[in-house]
């Protein structure tokens, strides 16, 4: 189970975000990692000069990662889904610590 709070832009006219109540499973610990998670979510659109407007919605994260034992490299996605509301991401991660 996470809280996550995600989001994404145009660059011009409008965002979108999110908060997240995601639940979801993670491979044993180990060199390589996968985790996937899905659940409700609050998605907010805030364009650039106009009203802003919210709708319940489904959230979504997955993450795919090669970790040594204090540094690891991965790539994630995330996304939501409310009703006239939407948007999708990826992302490049780097870990650092104690990593099991």
């Amino acid at each position: 189970m996470a809280i996550r709070r995600s989001g994404g832009s145009d660059l011009d006219t409008r965002d979108e975000y999110d908060t997240a109540l995601l639940f979801g499973l993670r491979t044993t610990p180990g060199p390589a990692m996968a985790i996937a998670a899905i659940g409700p979510t609050i998605v907010t659109n805030d364009p650039a000069g106009g009203p802003r407007s919210s709708a319940v919605g489904v959230g979504v994260a997955a993450e795919l990662s090669l970790n040594l034992k204090y540094i690891g490299l991965g790539v994630s996605g995330f996304g939501a889904l409310g009703s006239g509301h939407r948007f999708a991401g990826v992302g490049v991660t780097a870990e650092l610590g104690v990593i099991r």
